[in-house]
């Protein structure tokens, strides 16, 4: 099993991610179409963008609840501030700016201010809510018609979903080998040795929360494309999910351990799960029940495994 830990493969999130794979295509064979792929794809990314800036903060040692603030705040400025013709693509860019200010302002309030990150981040999410709820006090808006009909084209030869999630695993393969990466892994490890070692400890944490930021931005975007529309309330439903994406994927909530494209496939494990709930037709709930069950149960067999190595 070596080589799968050089790929940062997890040997407990690998078997999971095939049996729910097959579980699903096997309740929905249809799913198999190209159509049903971009379906399910399109379904997953908000999740796996916000799962990723989620990894990339566990992986450095912290943690972000802010992450669904951010997000609602570029989904419903996407939904009453999106411009039309010309417009549309710095106001987007604007739009992904304002998160990475967001996520900024986290970094700020942990480096300098020395809030504990759940702490922080806790308050802010409270703020970047309440502003998103003063800007859209109810679902609705309207969406620019150019980019919501690229992101919903799934005629396409090659659909806008699967494009996307391709650069996005392009990206962070490139992204992997940068010394950004590395220091964020250095700093998760043990961040006194990582400062003794030459790695700026703060500037590590401040880019951390500024790419959470950014990418939950990038996720509430795609969303508000993808449904043409916004809603302040969307982005609370991705927090914890998020989390458990990067868990159920192998990140480690201690840092230094796991991989960011264990958190995309813990985000497509989520999306399974309630794949497989909604073809059983059984209620919604059940698809948290069975989340956060699998989610104990990765845990426990993660435990034990690493305890019988050092047992022997």
């Amino acid at each position: 099993m070596g080589w799968l830990r050089r790929l940062h493969v997890d040997i407990v999130m690998l078997p999971l991610f095939v049996g729910l794979l097959i579980t699903d295509v096997a309740l929905q064979p249809d799913i198999l179409t190209k159509a049903q792929i971009a379906l399910t794809i399109q379904t997953a990314l908000p999740l796996v963008l916000i799962s990723i800036g989620e990894g990339i903060v566990l992986l450095s040692g912290g943690i972000d609840v802010s992450v669904g603030g951010s997000m609602v705040i570029a989904n419903v400025l996407v939904a009453t501030w999106g411009g039309s013709g010309a417009a549309q693509s710095w106001h987007i860019l604007v739009i992904a700016l304002i998160g990475v200010a967001c996520g900024a302002f986290n970094g700020c309030a942990i480096v300098f201010g020395k809030l504990h990150p759940f702490v922080a981040t806790l308050a802010s999410w409270a703020i970047y809510d309440g502003i998103a709820l003063q800007l859209l006090p109810s679902a609705g808006g309207s969406t620019p018609s150019g980019l919501t009909n690229w992101a919903q084209n799934f005629n396409a030869t090659l659909p806008t979903p699967i494009i996307v999630l391709v650069v996005t695993m392009a990206f962070l393969w490139y992204w992997r080998s940068t010394r950004t990466y590395k220091c964020i892994y250095s700093v998760g490890s043990d961040e006194g040795r990582a400062g003794l070692s030459g790695v700026r400890t703060g500037q590590t944490k401040f880019i951390v929360y500024a790419l959470a930021g950014l990418l939950a931005a990038l996720a509430g975007i795609y969303l508000a494309l993808t449904t043409a529309s916004g809603d302040a309330t969307s982005g609370d439903g991705y927090i914890l999910p998020a989390i458990e994406a990067c868990v159920l994927g192998g990140i480690s909530l201690n840092g230094g351990s796991g991989g960011l494209g264990l958190a995309v496939a813990g985000a497509f494990i989520v999306t399974f799960v309630e794949g497989i709930t909604s073809a059983l037709s059984l209620p919604s709930w059940v698809s948290f029940v069975l989340s956060a069950g699998l989610l104990i149960v990765v845990i426990g067999v993660r435990s034990l495994l690493q305890r019988k190595p050092q047992q022997t």
